[in-house]
């Protein structure tokens, strides 16, 4: 799985939209998607919500293998996101950070 984070390259500040994409691929390195995937915010409150592809409209499937989350930081400090992707009991695991600024 390959992971793609479009911070911007000022970063983000609450407020912003944050969009990040994971890309999972076979063995062979050819794009497939996984019966489930799964995105894990932890807020820097530490509170952990999980976005669910098929079930939480934050999620996309814009191609096969592709899935983006996006969602509005609303609070300041290290973001922690985690892609899952589920298939077959073969389990693909990519962490990202994100840092949040306060809004001038």
């Amino acid at each position: 799985m390959a992971w793609t984070n479009a911070t911007p390259s000022g970063g983000y500040v609450v407020g912003d939209t944050a969009v990040h994409t994971a890309t999972f691929t076979d063995s062979e390195d050819a794009a497939l998607d996984p019966g489930v995937v799964t995105f894990t915010v932890t807020n820097p409150a530490g509170t952990a919500t999980d976005y669910t592809h098929g079930t939480d409209n934050e999620v996309a499937n814009p191609s096969v293998g592709t899935f983006t989350l996006t969602l509005d930081v609303d609070k300041e400090g290290i973001w922690l996101i985690v892609a899952s992707g589920t298939d077959n009991s073969v389990v693909d695991v990519e962490r990202a950070y994100i840092r949040v600024d306060p809004k001038d």
